[in-house]
């Protein structure tokens, strides 16, 4: 049965939406309001409760609820776009169906796609904090392979530079100062990318080329893919890439997709990381060959709730969409061909980088 006026339900709503920091709102079976909390109110841009009802024939067609219904007990998860007169509001929504004994029709829960809550603060935060561990593990055995490397050169230019320096031994010199010195640059690379201090959220904006992420992220986790029988490939424009908005917070995101792919792929595999520029956005694919997802497991991956069933490693997918949305980017996982499964990310070019055009393919291909 509906709520009744006199209800205590709509205050105790009211205050529970507060604790979870969402838009809340209660429909009947016709998708009419019967209750709305004041963050709800907000997002669709109503100062209160009252002004939300008069104005929802307007509003309704734009939430696409009809065409987003949960099927049986499961809710559905969908984003919205709604044209304001001074921007347009990118929402997140889910919509679950209501128990009879709460009244029949629907609780739709709303949320403001490019701002975060304390709660995805602390998440994203113990997901960096899981992919820091991840690499700090490997890491110690990625840099024995270096350090022995110039271990062994020392010794041989020791032996030269006890001999008379003959051409024979000025070439022999050089060569071994070259492997030493592309080891150290290796290293110092991994040791960069790892340890140095990141600042993921705060007000700043910069520019930034995505290439430049992208080969970071590829120098990170190749002898890691390696070790692993992975065959890590990936496919860059020759042409710049020109994002705008928080570097490092972009980069953990497609960091905590293409570890998430990599750990669900024991066995080996192909992993491949490709971009490609359209109108005014650049998508980024990353195509793994692991155990292709159902429909509702893709529904859900992004979730707290299914990352909380998972364990923490599911965690970074669920920050990743969050920093993604930041940055007014959306992500989505589909199955080609019921064979693996695709992360597409998509993200705004930065205004000046517009007019460019992406002329020919840069590949750079990382195998084990």
């Amino acid at each position: 049965m509906p709520l009744s006026p006199d209800s205590r339900a709509p205050a105790e709503l009211e205050i529970l939406s507060r604790l979870v920091n969402r838009g809340l709102l209660l429909l009947d079976t016709r998708f009419e309001v019967e209750f709305a909390n004041a963050a709800a109110c907000g997002l669709l841009a109503c100062s209160d409760e009252r002004e939300l009802k008069q104005c929802w024939k307007t509003i309704a067609p734009w939430l696409q609820i009809e065409i987003n219904l949960p099927q049986a007990s499961q809710p559905r998860f969908f984003k919205i776009d709604l044209p304001l007169a001074a921007e347009t509001r990118r929402l997140r929504a889910e919509i679950h169906v209501r128990d009879e004994k709460f009244g029949n029709g629907y609780l739709l829960l709303l949320k403001d796609r490019q701002k975060m809550d304390a709660l995805d603060i602390k998440l994203l935060l113990a997901s960096q904090m899981y992919v820091q561990s991840y690499l700090q593990g490997a890491m110690a055995h990625d840099l024995r392979a270096p350090l022995n490397a110039m271990h062994i050169t020392l010794e041989l230019l020791g032996e030269t530079l006890t001999e008379r320096f003959g051409d024979e031994d000025k070439s022999s010199q050089q060569r071994c100062i070259l492997v030493m010195k592309e080891e150290l640059g290796r290293m110092n690379q991994m040791l960069q990318a790892v340890l140095a201090p990141r600042t993921l959220l705060n007000d700043a904006r910069e520019e930034f080329d995505l290439r430049n992420i992208i080969e970071e992220i590829i120098a990170l986790l190749q002898t890691t893919a390696r070790r692993y029988r992975l065959d890590l490939q990936c496919q860059l424009p020759e042409t710049e890439i020109t994002l705008s908005g928080q570097r490092e917070a972009l980069k953990q995101a497609l960091l905590n997709i293409v570890i998430n792919s990599m750990q669900a792929m024991p066995n080996g595999g192909s992993l491949e990381i490709k971009t490609e520029r359209e109108n005014s956005t650049t998508n980024i694919v990353v195509t793994d060959q692991a155990p292709t997802l159902s429909a509702d497991q893709r529904a859900q991956m992004y979730t707290v709730s299914f990352a909380a069933e998972a364990g923490l490693k599911s965690l970074g997918l669920y920050v990743a969409r969050v920093l993604v949305e930041m940055h007014n980017g959306d992500i989505e996982i589909t199955s080609p061909k019921n064979h693996g499964n695709c992360f597409h990310v998509s993200l705004p070019l930065a205004r000046h980088a517009l007019g460019a055009r992406t002329s020919g393919i840069r590949q750079d291909i990382f195998s084990s």
